[in-house]
């Protein structure tokens, strides 16, 4: 598979990942923004392209329960990591936090991915990780309903009127811009890696770290960003079960590369479809049900 091919697929598909959730955490429903930043867009892409899918798809197993931690933590103490004067630019906010973040991701990931033969199968991983997401999510969850936007489109079109205003203008394209300068960064290191650190770049989150760094300076303070800590730890979960059936998919496609190319892509698109369904009609309805438990919304 064509190397600039395969990095052109990722960076717009990352971008866009990035475009969305920005968007989604801003102006629709952070609730469904928190499942979205482990959202697999690129964890696909590493297990078609890497040169042994299984390397791959196991590091990503167990980095992206890291990745579920990490957000969990960062938005807990957003205000803190790092501290920065209230009078920096937003720009300068959201770039420090990236770098934060990024340098408490690495040790973690590492270790992991060293230490991925010994570690426990997806089936084991997944039952820990619904227990944390369960057991976090009853503890923690956030004591009032996700804010909405006022101005929330009703139709498909208004959504991309809407994502279009937010993004094309000055300090959207500066945030673009750092983005694909950072993400091609990210590629050139996962080009010269084995399948096994193909597996834990792919797993990086980067277009969801660009997202929560930017909604951190976009919002009026660290509690605005609690309701996408309600469900964060949902995304690692799906991320899991996308990722082991994807690979049963892959392992068994033609060795021909146009078919497998064709064939893995499809199959990557009704995942993702299935996924995103998965978080835009079962997230609300999560949302509503721990609301009423916790006294936050009326029956």
């Amino acid at each position: 598979m064509p190397g600039i091919f395969i990095a052109a697929i990722k960076l717009a598909l990352g971008l866009l990942a990035f475009l969305i959730v920005g968007y989604v955490g801003r102006l629709y429903d952070k609730r469904i923004a928190g499942a979205l930043l482990t959202f697999p867009i690129l964890n696909a892409i590493g297990i078609l392209s890497g040169s042994d899918p299984l390397a791959v798809a196991n590091s990503i197993y167990v980095v992206v329960i890291v990745n579920g931690a990490l957000f969990y933590f960062v938005i807990s103490y957003s205000q803190f990591l790092p501290p920065l004067p209230q009078s920096a630019k937003s720009e300068l906010h959201l770039f420090a936090r990236l770098v934060v973040w990024t340098i408490l991701w690495m040790p973690p990931a590492v270790i992991v991915t060293e230490l991925r033969d010994r570690l426990p199968g997806p089936a084991a991983l997944l039952a820990l990780q619904l227990a944390a997401c369960a057991y976090l999510m009853w503890r923690n969850w956030t004591p009032a309903p996700a804010p909405r936007a006022s101005s929330r489109p009703g139709a498909w079109r208004g959504h991309v009127v809407g994502l279009a205003a937010f993004w094309v203008n000055r300090s959207g394209m500066v945030r673009i811009l750092l983005f694909v300068i950072c993400f091609g960064i990210i590629l050139a290191v996962a080009d010269l890696s084995s399948s096994r650190w193909i597996g834990t770049v792919s797993a990086l989150p980067l277009p969801g770290l660009f997202a929560l760094a930017l909604l951190s300076v976009l919002e009026a303070g660290p509690a605005a960003l609690h309701p996408i800590r309600d469900t964060v730890l949902i995304g690692p979960v799906l991320v899991i079960v996308f990722n082991w059936a994807f690979v049963q998919v892959v392992l068994h496609l033609p060795s021909q590369e146009p078919q497998r190319l064709a064939l893995g892509f499809a199959a990557a698109i009704a995942g993702w479809a299935l996924t995103a369904i998965a978080i835009f009609c079962g997230v609300p309805r999560l949302a509503r049900a721990l609301d009423r438990k916790t006294g936050a919304a009326p029956d």
